[in-house]
């Protein structure tokens, strides 16, 4: 059986805690006198309800106060009467305790006579007031209960709604119905017709002479001259590469000395002559050398000096000397010997024997072929760095290898040399509207006024190579035309012949254009049906012109 607590009716909802979480039983039964503090707001049953819960008790509100009732059962406290409490009697002193507290809506003043002269009436109105307001409850109650129960069975039994609104359904929905008002509005404001006329064609050819000049500033379509521009450009690249091939060699080591002059104010004129280095190595100048005489002033002598090429007598690495300071062999003993002399700042080099890596011609060859390549973004962004709207024929197009050289030789004992690749570009260029006004001028000149011609069928060939002077700038071509002439459509009228009617009217009203063999008409939005009544919003073309 429960344990049961009594409650004052001043008591407030924490002391009435406190009591519950002081029985030691999991079950308490707490009795509640009508109009009881803590019957007074639903806040102090879910109180209740909360801090029994955590201490896992079991609580059940025993009161005959409806609104008590009411606020315990939907705060989910089991309610009982007193009359039905745990089957038993409640003692007398705790019943007698408890009272409705639901107010009658009578007058205070007549309330107070009725209470005078009938206290039995009015506690038997209360009572039914209060039964009234708890059957109500009960009814919405259950009703809320069975819909509850019926959407849990239908969810455990895996019946979906037909259709239910969620908010992607809901943002979609409200696209789709925009979208639909956008196309009737714009519909109904902005239809528009796009004609395009297949014209019946007729191949024709021409030959027209031009001559393109820098001298000239302006086109004469009479003459068949048009203004030209040239341009001319030099592009370089350099780098180092590795030598492949491998050989015997015998290399002598070279350098450069400088010879200086102190003996004679004359000029000093030797043949290809010996030059002997402090440790004894001997290198000859490659061709004859004159030194120039030595400057005397007020006592003071200047050296006349010299640079000249000196190769080593014998190859080998051993030539392959620092700097140094030379004589001359073929001096020695003679006034002239410690007056004529030479030195070197750099080391010899070069000086070689046995197998060694070379440069090949293929070598070279392949490092001119990779520095053009560098080269040729440079080469392609020339063409497209033409001013806007001017043209360049091929044949009036040069690249000129102007330099191509190399530090080392063909067959130079080494393992790297630099190579360096020199490019110009000479071109002339013109406006392509020029060129066309003037074959446009020539072709219109030879057809009927009732022709016209086709700008974008135009075909160009050259009935020889053009003969191009970079020097004068000038172009000279006879240029040969192909084209496809058609007849004059005055597009105004037939835009005006087409307008509200649809596809299958407008292919009626064909055979009176000539020269017309189809059209294609594009209206929009896609329901639309009918060609626009408004001119404005009709175009019209002729395919390829």
């Amino acid at each position: 059986m429960a344990q049961r607590i009594y409650i004052e009716p001043e008591d407030d909802i924490q002391s009435v805690i406190d009591s519950v979480l002081a029985e030691k039983d999991s079950a308490v039964e707490v009795v509640v006198p009508g109009g009881a503090r803590i019957l007074q707001n639903i806040v102090d049953a879910y109180l209740l309800r909360d801090a029994a819960s955590a201490q896992k008790k079991s609580v059940t509100i025993v009161t005959n106060d409806v609104m008590g009732r009411i606020f315990a059962e939907r705060a989910g406290i089991s309610v009982a009467s007193a009359r039905d409490s745990g089957g038993e009697p409640i003692v007398a002193e705790a019943a007698a305790r408890m009272t409705d507290i639901v107010r009658s809506r009578t007058p205070r003043a007549a309330l107070r006579k009725t209470t005078k002269s009938n206290p039995g009436k009015k506690n038997a109105a209360r009572e039914s007031t209060a039964l009234k307001f708890l059957k109500t409850y009960r009814e919405e109650r259950t009703g809320r209960q069975e819909f509850g129960d019926l959407k849990e069975r239908r969810k455990k039994n895996g019946v979906k709604p037909f259709f239910k609104l969620t908010t992607p359904r809901i943002v979609g929905l409200v696209l789709v119905v925009a979208l639909v008002v956008a196309g009737l509005v714009f519909g109904a404001v902005l239809p528009r017709a796009d004609v395009l006329i297949y014209p019946v064609r007729e191949a024709a050819s021409f030959t027209v002479e031009v001559r393109v000049d820098n001298a000239v500033s302006a086109a004469d379509a009479a003459r068949g001259i048009i203004p030209g521009q040239s341009f001319t450009e030099e592009k370089a690249a350099s780098g180092e590469f590795n030598t492949t091939s491998v050989k015997e060699v015998s290399e002598k080591a070279r350098g450069t000395i400088t010879i200086f002059n102190e003996y004679s104010s004359s000029p000093q004129i030797f043949i290809p002559s010996r030059f002997e280095s402090q440790d004894g190595k001997i290198f000859w100048t490659t061709k004859n050398v004159t030194v120039p005489g030595a400057v005397i002033e007020g006592g003071q002598t200047t050296p006349g000096i010299v640079e000249a090429e000196v190769v080593a007598a014998e190859a080998g690495e051993a030539y392959n000397i620092g700097p140094s300071q030379f004589t001359m062999p073929a001096l020695k003993g003679t006034e002239r010997a410690e007056k004529i002399y030479a030195r070197s700042t750099a080391a010899m080099n070069g000086g070689k024997t046995g197998e060694a890596l070379v440069v090949s011609n293929q070598d070279l060859e392949n490092a001119f072929e990779t520095l053009e390549t560098r080269l040729k973004p440079e080469l392609d962004n020339f063409r497209k760095g033409l001013p806007e709207g001017f043209i360049l024929w091929e044949e009036a197009y040069n690249e000129e290898r102007t330099e191509r050289s190399a530090d080392k030789n063909a067959g130079q004992a080494t393992e790297k040399f630099t190579a360096t690749l020199k490019i110009t570009i000479r071109a002339i260029a013109f406006k392509e509207s020029d060129l066309n006004a003037v074959l446009d001028s020539e072709i219109v000149s030879r057809m009927s006024q009732d022709k016209t011609i086709l700008s974008k069928s135009k075909e160009i060939t050259f009935l020889r190579p053009p003969v191009v002077d970079y020097q004068r700038g000038t172009i000279e071509a006879a240029i040969n035309v192909k084209v496809d002439v058609i007849d004059n459509i005055d597009l105004t009228a037939f835009r005006g012949s087409i307008l509200r009617k649809n596809k299958q009217e407008i292919r009626q009203i064909l055979p009176s254009f000539e020269g017309v063999e189809r059209v294609e008409v594009k209206l929009w939005p896609f329901w639309v049906s009918r060609v626009p009544k408004t001119p404005e919003r009709v175009t019209v073309k002729i395919f390829g012109a």
